[in-house]
């Protein structure tokens, strides 16, 4: 179905594609043949990740020695910081400057408030995601990322941070651009029970989980106001880890994480969430990150192997 030029734009994934379509001929046109794979490689950066986190390595070693989990606490009760962080720009920034750039920009609709809160509420979501799907950051928390669950946890709990941050007296702009954010979430979750495998009752699927984040969500304002007596740890623990008290180590450490970050993004510029440029905590996990050939070589083995499988 052919698609006006406002409809195309209020559909992020489709817009991106066409706008960077049009980027790519402008600059084949401009600078020769190999600006277009060069390209290619921005596409790649600004739709981020498709999401499907990397497999354990070193699975026989555990990540929630008691060491660990001790240098992991104690890194969290560190001095909140500022997460503002510069991302790349979605378009070249000489984009304006050429003719086909102008157009392009003009019928995509790029400058309208509207579908600059769509885009950069994608932009803030691929923060999210950035995060999740770290590696290390699965490693850190004892969680298997291929488990849907556990990447379900650590989305929900970012997620949550954000519409925190953002929805106290929001104005209209805030509102819907909470609201465009919230819907890449949903959308994401949907794609991710897809990629698990499940095919049937998926419906049902994202709403007992969109159920699971709105209650964790209440519970976790309410801890906040102070109008409850309940504990993030137990929250989390009960809402995401169904009151398995073995898992109690697993749900602290995502607490004291949680209210770390709150922290951070009280002191984050409002602006600079609204447009994406934000990184969520990196330093507390570096212990966690190995370069090593490897780690690699068995991440991507693992990953081929779920392809294999899949397929």
């Amino acid at each position: 179905m052919f698609l006006l030029p406002r409809q195309l734009a209020r559909q992020p994934r489709l817009y991106h594609a066409s706008l960077l379509y049009v980027v790519a001929q402008q600059q084949t046109s401009l600078q020769g043949p190999g600006a277009a794979s060069c390209c290619g490689q921005q596409h790649s950066l600004l739709e981020g990740s498709l999401g499907t986190p990397a497999a354990s390595c070193h699975r026989s070693m555990s990540s929630l020695n008691p060491d660990n989990v001790a240098k992991l606490s104690a890194s969290f009760n560190a001095l909140p910081h500022n997460l503002r962080h510069e991302r790349p720009p979605l378009v070249p920034l000489d984009m304006e400057q050429t003719f086909l750039g102008r157009v392009a920009l003009k019928v995509l609709m790029f400058n309208d408030s509207k579908n600059q809160h769509i885009i950069h509420g994608q932009q803030l979501y691929d923060a999210i995601k950035e995060q999740v799907d770290d590696f290390a950051l699965q490693r850190a928390f004892g969680l298997d990322p291929k488990i849907f669950y556990s990447t379900f946890t650590l989305l929900s709990v970012h997620v949550w941070l954000i519409v925190n941050r953002l929805c106290h007296n929001p104005d209209r702009e805030t509102r819907f651009f909470v609201q465009r954010f919230y819907n890449q979430f949903q959308h994401d979750v949907e794609r991710r029970i897809y990629e698990a495998g499940v095919m049937v009752g998926v419906s049902k699927w994202t709403k007992k989980l969109e159920t699971v984040f709105y209650n964790s969500g209440q519970e976790f304002d309410l801890i906040l106001a102070r109008e409850s007596n309940d504990t993030f740890e137990n929250v989390i623990l009960r809402k995401f880890f169904g009151g398995d008290t073995s898992k109690r180590v697993h749900a602290q450490l995502i607490a004291k994480y949680l209210l770390y970050e709150h922290e951070c993004l009280k002191i984050t510029d409002k602006e600079d969430i609204m447009k994406g440029h934000i990184q969520f905590s990196r330093f507390p996990f570096k212990q966690y990150r190995s370069s090593s050939p490897s780690c690699r070589a068995q991440q991507a083995a693992a990953l081929h192997e779920a392809g294999r499988t899949s397929s």
